[in-house]
């Protein structure tokens, strides 16, 4: 639905206005014609979005126009589709591609495929502290590790697999601390909406946007690597889609909101 773009162009900067606290859906011509996914931007309370664009005065012009965008919760900062993409649509991290990381039938349109032996998205973002909440669309296979990590950087992680677990639990680590273990498994060849909420009392474990569990321990949100710990060790195997990170701890109800929008027909 067009929500009636006014931009105005300051030094390469977009302005525009929409819903209030809306998620903004970006579309982009050079011919007023045929017409492309550009980005999404965030309306404030008062419903205005910016949009950097350094190159609007060098041909070829762009014509711009915005749609109402899927409504997910207050907070959103990264946002995977895996729509044969590596882009971040929501907060601007390229993920980097090793050793041929590709695409698979997602639960909605397309899907990140690990392999458990190599593949890997490095992404290279700062952590993020407390609080925050971390959803992925997962299709879980046993690792070829000993563990296996959703995301992680050099001191933290959240695993899919935590180590040293025979009933490959999931959990999470502040590696030279501990390795902290939820009771719950993600199940094998099934689509599962897994979420982590982090806050400095602790960190919640949602499946499908139920609550399993609380464990009083927390840590940043990592955001080095996807699908790994390193090149070397914590290889994911299976899929990952719809990946979604928030800057703050999202309720039980919002969960359930982002595992409605980003969840397939």
């Amino acid at each position: 639905m067009f929500i009636g773009l006014r931009p105005s162009w300051l030094g390469g900067l977009i302005t525009g206005t929409g819903p209030a606290n809306a998620n903004i859906a970006i579309e982009a011509s050079t011919d007023m014609v045929l017409w492309r996914y550009h980005s999404i931007v965030a309306a404030n309370a008062f419903g205005v979005w910016q949009l950097s664009e350094p190159n609007t005065i060098a041909p070829p012009y762009r014509f711009y126009r915005a749609l109402s965008a899927q409504q997910l919760p207050p907070g959103l900062i990264n946002w995977w589709q895996a729509d044969n993409s590596y882009v971040d649509s929501f907060g601007g991290i390229l993920g980097t591609p090793v050793n041929d990381l590709g695409f698979a039938d997602g639960q909605r349109g397309r899907a990140f495929g690990f392999d458990g032996v190599g593949k890997l998205l490095s992404l290279g973002g700062a952590p993020v502290p407390v609080p925050w909440t971390a959803c992925f669309w997962v299709r879980r296979e046993d690792a070829v590790d000993a563990s296996s990590a959703l995301i992680a950087d050099d001191f933290t992680s959240l695993k899919l697999e935590q180590f040293g677990s025979p009933a490959r639990v999931v959990g999470f680590t502040q590696f030279g601390v501990a390795d902290y273990y939820f009771a719950h498994t993600v199940p094998t060849n099934t689509w599962t909406h897994v979420a982590f909420v982090g806050t400095a009392d602790g960190t919640a474990l949602y499946f499908n946007g139920g609550h399993m569990e609380t464990l009083p321990a927390s840590i940043s949100l990592p955001r080095g690597i996807l699908g790994a710990r390193t090149t070397l060790g914590d290889k994911l195997n299976g899929l990952l889609d719809e990946i979604t990170w928030f800057n703050r701890a999202l309720t039980p109800a919002e969960i359930d909101q982002v595992r409605n929008v980003t969840r397939g027909p």
